[in-house]
């Protein structure tokens, strides 16, 4: 049975749900940072994909 985040998230215990909270903010911090640095770079994602040897 799928459980939706939605349904999920209140159920947690307060403190356990800060904490995740807390975690996507950083992520999302950090990719916002990554992004931003790649356009002041004047990179395209799939130059950065290829300088990684994703692609």
């Amino acid at each position: 049975m799928t459980v939706r985040l939605t349904e999920m998230l209140p159920a947690l215990d307060p403190a356990r749900r800060a904490r995740i909270e807390a975690e996507a903010e950083r992520l999302e911090d950090e990719y916002r940072t990554l992004q931003q640095l790649r356009k002041a770079r004047e990179l395209t994602q799939t130059q950065i994909a290829e300088s990684l040897g994703v692609r």
